[in-house]
């Protein structure tokens, strides 16, 4: 007898805070680099209580993203509710994955050689205090928990300093709790993965650890070997992520890295960079346009801004605006006013942005010119709320949100904050009290 075909289920539809209602197409649409984020933010808080909690759409049962073939989907956890239509039950406890995944040993012998390849290397440098330790206890000074790193190295004038090999599958619950465990110990960790450059596909658990390294691929191969000796110091080859793959690996010693105490080392920052690239590209597409507006004067003669009607012409000039003042370049594009507080308080207190004061009032309540929403600008705004608004949804406020993304896209302006990654225009009161853990710093060890 054939067995019953039970259908998969899919969760639909999640809630995360801080973001809102994220739907199954929603997420897959999302860049990696975002998905990927939330990925780890919210294994973060299963682990280690940081991070960010989603919630089942229909059960409110916790949820975490999984990948099927490289794409991200909701999915609960194993106590989540039961009877949830869009619980997809699973068997498998992560336990008895665990157990098969390495044959009840935790690390192979070629493994272990590569760990104290590692220990080596790093002993030769004369800043090394001690003997490198090889799968040692590592006990916690702020809990009861422990670890046992694959290579612990303590740095002259510097500290301790982790280092895992990754060779195998694993889980993200793992790598998170590892990161994590060293985090709050104010240990850097670096990952470094068992495997030849170049490679086709990478699976899942490698790209987690590469993300959680800024894009940054760290391999010991035989040319680093080669140079570490050479040097009397680690050395590693770093492969750097870019739009096609990763660049050809380059040898780099632990200062050449940036060691913010949150989060893992990293060579050049090649998430937010293309980011960055991408809002930039956009928005100079449409600068040239807006100036050569202004020049001649195009909101007293009545001239349109390619493309674009008189309404939306004069709400992209003061964009750009709010853009460039918050970038302490002070600008005006959108009217012969001195300044874009009397901008704004002409073009509200007339009906021109009538219909955007919400949009305004966002771009602004996001930038480092909050303030202007205390006095008249903010009182002009209010009132002008009484008639209905575009809202996230409308052709205007989804043009802006391309262009200005920082301020009008929720999940990039999260996914930027949290990495601390926030340009100085688009801070607000709130985004410029950064705790001094994200603070990175230049390695300083070890050095000849």
């Amino acid at each position: 007898m054939s067995r019953k075909y039970i259908p998969k289920r899919i969760v639909e539809a999640a809630f995360l805070k801080d973001i809102g209602v994220v739907t199954a197409l929603e997420l897959l649409d999302l860049p990696d680099a975002i998905w990927g984020n939330w990925r780890d933010r919210i294994t973060d808080h299963r682990t280690s209580g940081d991070g960010m909690k989603a919630y089942c759409g229909q059960c409110d049962g916790h949820l975490y993203i999984r990948t099927n073939a490289g794409k991200p989907l909701f999915a609960h956890y194993r106590d989540a509710p039961l009877d949830c239509t869009w619980h997809h039950r699973s068997n498998s406890k992560l336990r008895d994955l665990s157990a098969a995944q390495y044959q009840g040993q935790q690390g192979s012998s070629l493994h272990c050689h590569m760990c104290e390849q590692v220990g080596r290397l790093a002993a030769l440098d004369e800043q090394c205090k001690n003997e490198p330790t090889i799968n040692k206890r590592l006990a916690s000074t702020v809990s009861d928990k422990y670890k046992l790193p694959d290579v612990l190295v303590e740095w002259e004038g510097f500290g301790k300093f982790a280092v895992e090999f990754q060779m195998s599958n694993t889980f993200e619950t793992e790598i998170s709790d590892r990161s994590k465990f060293y985090e709050r110990e104010g240990i850097p960790l670096l990952w470094i993965l068992g495997i030849d450059f170049p490679t086709k596909s990478l699976p899942q658990n490698f790209r987690d650890v590469i993300r959680r390294h800024r894009g940054n691929m760290f391999l010991l191969n035989r040319a680093a070997i080669e140079a570490s000796v050479e040097q009397n110091t680690l050395i590693l080859a770093c492969a750097l992520q870019n739009e096609e793959g990763f660049d050809q690996p380059r040898l780099v010693r632990i200062d050449d890295l940036t060691i913010p105490q949150a989060g893992c080392p990293y060579l050049e920052d090649r998430i937010i960079e293309p980011i960055f690239k991408k809002s930039d590209s956009a928005r100079n597409r449409w600068f040239g346009h807006v100036r050569a507006w202004y020049k001649v004067r195009g909101w007293e003669t009545g001239d349109l801004i390619k493309d674009l009607s008189m309404p939306v012409s004069r709400l992209l000039a003061a964009a750009f605006s709010i853009y460039e003042t918050a970038g302490e370049n002070p600008a005006n594009y959108a009217s012969g006013h001195p300044n874009i507080k009397a901008m704004l308080n002409n073009h509200l207190h007339h009906g021109h942005f009538k219909e955007y004061a919400r949009l305004i009032e966002t771009i602004l309540r996001n930038s480092s010119l909050e303030h202007l929403l205390s006095g008249t600008v903010g009182e002009h705004i209010t009132r002008c709320q009484c008639t209905p608004q575009r809202d996230e949804k409308s052709p205007e406020w989804r043009f802006l949100a391309e262009l200005f993304p920082e301020v009008l896209d929720p999940k990039m302006r999260d996914f930027l904050k949290n990495l601390d990654a926030l340009p100085a225009w688009a801070k607000n009161a709130s985004a410029n009290v950064v705790s001094a853990h994200l603070t990175p710093n230049k390695a300083t060890v070890p050095q000849q």
